[in-house]
């Protein structure tokens, strides 16, 4: 089974996610993206958490205004994106019987080759994958 979501921002894709990945009876690996807000409720980041609660800062606020690597505001960091998003994706592809989840499958997310690789591992597999896809 490979279920992928897309819509436009704040229709329920990561809801929907978060909603099959708590009902599921059995085993799951995956990420969720989450915004940071600062204390005025502005977006100044993501950070990605895993099945166990675990996460990491992968963009953040770009320290000069319109340098940007996402439209000009967010930075990327895509050793976060290799070392905790992509390997607890390789988890779930060692795992036969677990539901691979991937919120989201985004611009940020696309700037690491490894992301892409284990993304294609991912719809290649027989493993079960639900994920959401940028608009």
């Amino acid at each position: 089974m490979k279920i992928f979501l897309t819509a436009p921002p704040g229709l329920g894709k990561s809801t929907v996610v978060e909603s099959v990945v708590r009902g599921y009876p059995g085993s799951k690996c995956g990420v969720v993206a989450r915004e940071i807000l600062d204390d005025e409720g502005k977006r100044v980041g993501f950070t990605s958490v895993n099945a166990v609660g675990q996460s990491k800062q992968f963009m953040s606020i770009a320290k000069v205004i319109g340098s940007g690597s996402i439209g000009g505001v967010f930075d990327v960091d895509i050793e976060a994106i290799d070392t905790f998003v992509v390997s607890e994706l390789h988890k779930g592809l060692q795992n036969p019987h677990a539901l691979i989840y991937v919120d989201e499958i985004g611009r940020a997310q696309a700037q690491s080759v490894a992301f892409l690789a284990v993304v294609q591992d991912l719809i290649q597999s027989e493993r079960n994958v639900i994920a959401t896809i940028v608009y």
